[in-house]
């Protein structure tokens, strides 16, 4: 009789467990591994937050910080990316059954909230001019205003003329402001010395906003 309780008291433990993470369906197909990878990853980092107030806003950054890099994703996307914050959380062992029922239902509810639609902006560094041979520096900073965070940020050389090299970057970036840099070479002198003419250029930084959701 002991034996065939400890058989049984084995058997419905893996029968729990399946029984939790089957709430969270089959997982649905997607093609993009790169998607895939970045879904997961994402996942992963948002399964600290189940349990937090700040939820809805981690699942709103989320969303967008993925899929404003895929503008094809499809539905099966967005619904592989509920499925493994799903299981992240069926295998979680700090909550009840109880808990993490609720803790799905509250994050399926702000999941279910479509991405805020967000913009683009753009900001431009001083045109500064250089000499032959001369360095030039254009920096320019940008502050997501009230309500937004910064999604994403790429910089470019603008107006740039008679260099030896060009380049920009961003220096760096938060969800509330971000700075880049370009930096210049003026071209080499003649070979009798003489300098051709100076060279000028700027930066531009241009700037994925997207509105902040309450929590």
């Amino acid at each position: 009789m002991f034996r065939l309780i400890m058989c049984l008291a084995f058997l419905a433990l893996p029968l729990s467990a399946y029984a939790q993470t089957s709430l969270c369906g089959e997982a649905p197909p997607v093609k993009d591994s790169h998607l895939k990878g970045e879904i997961e990853g994402k996942a992963q980092f948002l399964s600290r937050f189940l349990g937090d107030a700040s939820l809805g806003g981690k699942v709103e950054q989320s969303k967008t910080e993925i899929f404003s890099r895929y503008k094809d994703a499809d539905e099966r996307s967005k619904a592989y990316f509920d499925y493994e914050v799903c299981i992240l959380l069926m295998q979680d062992k700090s909550m009840t059954t109880t808990q993490k029922i609720e803790t799905l239902s509250r994050f399926r509810h702000f999941s279910a909230t479509p991405v805020a639609t967000g913009r683009t902006e753009l900001r431009e560094g001083p045109n500064v001019n250089f000499g032959c041979a001369d360095n030039g520096s254009s920096p320019v900073s940008y502050a997501a205003p009230t309500g937004f965070h910064i999604v994403n940020a790429n910089a470019a050389v603008v107006a740039s003329d008679n260099t030896q090299s060009a380049s920009a970057k961003v220096v760096s970036q938060d969800q509330t402001s971000a700075t880049a840099v370009a930096e210049f070479r003026g071209r080499d002198r003649d070979w009798t010395g003489n300098c051709p003419g100076g060279g000028h250029g700027a930066v531009r930084i241009t700037v994925e906003i997207a509105p902040n959701q309450a929590s």
